[in-house]
């Protein structure tokens, strides 16, 4: 069985076939900022990485009860929690910007929840590829 294009640009170079595949993202996201919201909660320890996309459009109350007991004096965890709400709210723009984008209607939360559970994966899958 031959191998599609699509198939050997992703073995070849993932980051190419990522972002080839995901433009829209690169225009409703800002990419940079996520880039780094990741790098400080990887710095932070606080979940294992593969399992944190869901903790962008999180509010800092939900990291801090959740994940705070005993990190007072982590200064990265306290990196964490200064930029997390900043996370949620440019999570949630970018969301809006997508679904403009794509015609979709957020006129109930389970669609808005969908979109979301969709989204924040394929921002964890950028900062795995490009850091």
């Amino acid at each position: 069985m031959k191998e599609s294009d699509d198939e050997i640009i992703k073995k070849i170079d993932p980051q190419t076939h990522f972002l080839i595949n995901n433009k829209d993202l690169k225009k409703a996201f800002n990419l940079s900022f996520f880039r780094n919201y990741f790098l400080k909660l990887r710095d932070s320890g606080i979940v294992n990485m593969f399992g944190s996309s869901s903790l962008v459009y999180q509010d800092r109350e939900h990291i801090e009860r959740y994940y705070g007991e005993g990190r007072e004096d982590d200064e990265n965890f306290q990196e964490l929690l200064d930029i997390q709400d900043d996370a949620r709210q440019n999570f949630v723009l970018g969301l809006i910007k997508y679904a403009k984008m794509k015609n979709i209607d957020l006129d109930d939360d389970a669609r808005i929840n969908s979109l979301a559970k969709k989204l924040a994966p394929k921002l964890l899958e950028f900062y795995m590829l490009f850091v």
